[in-house]
């Protein structure tokens, strides 16, 4: 649906948590994503609810990354 970009937290803010789901889909038209290059606030609730993935959570997985160039 997008390009994969690996996590690139920015130096000196910390740790970043990521997430990711994976959902049962039953339709093959969901909508694909529109990367502004801003990944902070995206909702995945609406994502889920605009594309019918509401039937099920089939995993999920999540990890935190820095940044090497540490501030």
């Amino acid at each position: 649906m997008v390009d994969y970009e690996g996590p690139s937290p920015p130096a000196g803010t910390g740790y970043h948590r990521y997430q990711l789901f994976l959902f049962e889909q039953h339709r093959s038209d969901v909508e694909p994503v529109v990367n502004d290059g801003v990944r902070g606030g995206w909702d995945l609730n609406t994502f889920v609810r605009a594309n019918g993935l509401c039937h099920r959570l089939v995993a999920a997985n999540q990890f935190r990354a820095a940044s090497q160039n540490a501030a």
